[in-house]
């Protein structure tokens, strides 16, 4: 079985020449371990990042989020960069946001 990770934004070019956003990436779960480890995979640098969804739910690195009702993968948001050894199974659905696209949430 395989993790299933969407890119969007800027961020499709990680998954190769000619994506686009909202582009998807297989990787074999054994691969994907933790978020941490896909955003290293796919050489996607930690100051890229903005939002990130597990399986339709917000990892919440703030408070903010929460306050607004955003289903999330924690009740509290994920101090520093706790959101990097969140594990990833199987099965599981990423969505990878770009900091300029974080509006979408906050």
């Amino acid at each position: 079985m395989s993790v299933e990770i969407r890119l969007f934004g800027h961020l499709c070019h990680h998954a190769g020449e000619g994506s686009r956003s909202g582009t998807a990436v297989y990787l074999p779960a054994v691969e994907a371990g933790t978020v941490g480890q896909v955003l290293d995979h796919l050489g996607i640098d930690l100051s890229e990042v903005g939002n990130l969804f597990l399986n339709g739910r917000l990892l919440p690195r703030g408070i903010y989020p929460l306050t607004l009702g955003y289903q999330s993968v924690a009740e509290r948001p994920l101090v520093g960069d706790d959101y990097l050894a969140v594990p990833v199974q199987s099965g599981d659905r990423l969505g990878i946001f770009p900091t300029n696209m974080s509006v979408v949430v906050v």
